[in-house]
């Protein structure tokens, strides 16, 4: 907990500590959405491999295994933080 008291001022450094916990927090979490939409939205009509969303993750998950959920989040991180 960054304040044992409601109404206090935070110093600087708490605020810096918790965006930058907060971003990374972001962008993990909004990797796997963010690779399931890429993956849809490269499909094309002809070329059509995923049925819906949750089908899309378990292609991925099964072929690729969970590790392809996170590829390029670090970079994303970098930007963020």
């Amino acid at each position: 907990m960054l304040s044992d008291r409601p109404g206090e001022t935070l110093a600087g450094w708490k605020h810096a500590l918790a965006g930058g916990a907060t971003n990374i927090a972001v962008g993990v979490l909004n990797s796997p959405p963010d690779v399931v939409k890429t993956r849809m939205q490269e499909q094309s009509s002809a070329t059509r491999r995923y049925a819906s969303s949750w089908d899309c993750c378990c292609i991925i998950a099964r072929e690729e295994g969970l590790r392809a959920f996170f590829r390029g989040s670090q970079a994303s991180r970098n930007l963020l933080c």
